[in-house]
């Protein structure tokens, strides 16, 4: 690709930014939630950055005719098509085309690029845009307030309270986030442990804990809990066992190595 026409603008976290927002009826959210599910670009969005690039979609309609993106165009907004036929034309030629639920213009959201083919409606087309700016800052945005809330859970923790920020601050990012369903063992009780978690979100069952003849009661962790820090530490065998009790378990965890 030609560096000078392919580039991705810089971003700067704005505080005070505020996603705009576009009422939709339950309908046209799972609709647009469906849309965007197997896209390459949104696999790794959160729920809640999901829900808000969602309500971030603006609608717009084209008459049958009408120019959607022309080619060599710089692109700027990203469309999933909600009503009608949507017809690609590259050079001039017919090369395929997409109808309800389609999406195109995804590379605009990353890059200012021209487009590699026009997009004309077939028939009057209804559409759901939003562009590059909106994506990026909601996305940085969300990011950033994720990095503060683990970094104040992390300081919570009496094992790091000493730590300065910039200690802090690379501690919170070498953190990995880790999902578990209900009934998913987390540790082996008596396998040799080396990761710490901390519970985000959820709920974790601490049992069968002890080690010889010294035992203890179960224990339920919630949120800002966290379990495995002898982990890193010691490095010695699990002294319980730890399952995820909710349908949903999202946790923080760092190894040994990283930690060192």
């Amino acid at each position: 690709a030609d560096r000078k026409t392919v580039r991705s603008r810089p971003i700067r976290v704005d505080e005070n930014f505020q996603p705009p927002v576009f009422d939709k009826t339950r309908l046209q959210k799972a609709f647009l939630a469906s849309a965007l599910q197997d896209n390459f670009l949104f696999l790794d969005l959160t729920d809640d950055e999901r829900d808000m690039f969602i309500a971030a979609m603006e609608p717009e309609s084209f008459v049958a005719g009408r120019y959607i993106i022309e080619q060599g165009d710089v692109g700027d907004y990203f469309y999933i098509i909600s009503q009608g036929v949507v017809d690609f034309v590259k050079d001039g030629n017919f090369v395929g085309s997409s109808q309800r639920g389609g999406a195109f213009g995804e590379l605009a959201l990353l890059y200012d690029a021209p487009r590699a083919a026009s997009c004309v409606a077939k028939n009057d087309v209804q559409v759901y845009k939003v562009d590059q700016q909106t994506f990026r800052l909601m996305l940085a945005k969300s990011r950033n307030d994720q990095h503060k809330d683990v970094r104040e859970l992390i300081r919570g923790i009496s094992i790091f309270k000493d730590l300065d920020d910039a200690t802090l601050n690379r501690f919170t990012r070498a953190m990995t986030t880790v999902h578990w369903k209900q009934g998913d063992r987390i540790v082996q009780k008596g396998q040799v442990g080396n990761v710490f978690y901390i519970v985000q979100e959820g709920t974790v069952k601490i049992h069968d804990i002890g080690l010889g003849d010294s035992h203890f009661e179960d224990q339920i962790l919630q949120p800002g809990d966290w379990f495995g820090e002898r982990a890193l530490l010691t490095g010695e065998p699990r002294a319980a066992n730890a399952t995820a009790l909710s349908a949903q378990t999202i946790l923080l965890a760092m190894d040994r190595g990283t930690f060192e």
